[in-house]
């Protein structure tokens, strides 16, 4: 041993290591790996636009009295023709009854009442598949 000792010019003891006193630390858990929650996302889904408001929504009524205006002075100022180029229109009962009922619900913005038909289902039930952009544009022209 002494030989051993010499080689290494220590001791044993120099490279004994202490032990701690205690216990040991337990380990830490790795973090939880979760899906984020991601509520920018759009949503694709079938929608029944009839069934967005109730039978006696006011949207409704509000469409009824329009398709019972005269609307030919508005008709006669447009353009698009059957069996012609060009863009359709939009209806003017559709712009007509968007106002009134935008009015109704004490909105008189263009762009409050463009962000409306985004949510609320009554717009959303007067506007089915119309860009909306379009009639804010149309607003101004007539």
């Amino acid at each position: 041993m002494s030989e051993v000792v010499s080689l290494l010019g220590e001791s044993r003891e120099a490279f004994q290591v202490e032990e701690k006193a205690g216990p040991m630390p337990p380990k830490p858990e790795p973090a939880k790996r979760l899906k984020p929650i991601d509520r920018s996302q759009s949503f694709w889904g079938a929608i029944d636009i009839e069934k967005l408001i109730e039978e006696d929504h006011p949207a409704r009524g509000i469409w009824a009295m329009v398709n019972q205006l005269d609307m030919t002075r508005l008709e006669q100022k447009i353009k698009a023709v059957e069996g012609r180029a060009g863009q359709s229109s939009l209806d003017p009962r559709l712009l007509m009854a968007l106002w009134i009922y935008g009015y109704s619900e004490g909105v008189s913005s263009a762009r409050e009442l463009s962000r409306m038909c985004e949510y609320e289902p009554g717009c959303q039930w007067l506007t089915p598949a119309t860009k909306r952009s379009s009639i804010w544009k149309r607003r101004s022209k007539n």
